[in-house]
């Protein structure tokens, strides 16, 4: 699967507020959420944190672009984090793909001012987290995440 496509799965995914979450990865929708739909979407869903994707059905906009790919699990945030021992084997089954798609989200965060793509998930609203999603497909159609386009053709 191309970045850009991945991107716009992950996107689509939270697309409705009541899929989106903070403060976790992965989180399981509870059936009552005495919240206004404005609240959801300033706050995020009313969910339980989850420690697998299978059990989700609500996600961050990091953990969207896991559950795209599939990733059972992620013990630590961050990418610098995603390369220690215990994560060998979802680096090497996921790990380039999700880098390559989170380097996307943290560009477009910073283009936000916000430090990455989790920080933002986690202080901003649901329409900025979509703004970060639209600016990070847009940079990775143009196939570099600070969104120039490579000089002459090379990378």
């Amino acid at each position: 699967m191309k970045t850009v496509d991945l991107l716009i799965a992950a996107q689509n995914r939270i697309r409705d507020p009541n899929n989106w979450v903070r403060g976790t990865m992965y989180a399981k929708k509870t059936n009552y959420d005495p919240r206004s739909a404005d609240e959801v979407s300033l706050y995020g869903a009313y969910a339980n944190r989850q420690d697998s994707v299978d059990s989700a059905n609500c996600f961050c906009s990091v953990g969207s672009v896991a559950a795209e790919l599939g990733v059972p699990h992620i013990r630590y945030i961050g990418l610098h984090q995603l390369d220690k021992e215990d994560n060998d084997a979802i680096v090497e089954e996921y790990g380039p793909a999700f880098k390559r798609a989170v380097k996307y989200l943290d560009a477009a965060a910073l283009q936000l001012k916000s430090a990455s793509a989790y920080c933002l998930n986690d202080t901003r609203t649901h329409d900025d987290v979509m703004t970060m999603y639209n600016l990070a497909i847009k940079n990775a159609k143009r196939r570099h995440a600070n969104g120039k386009r490579y000089a002459n053709g090379t990378r």
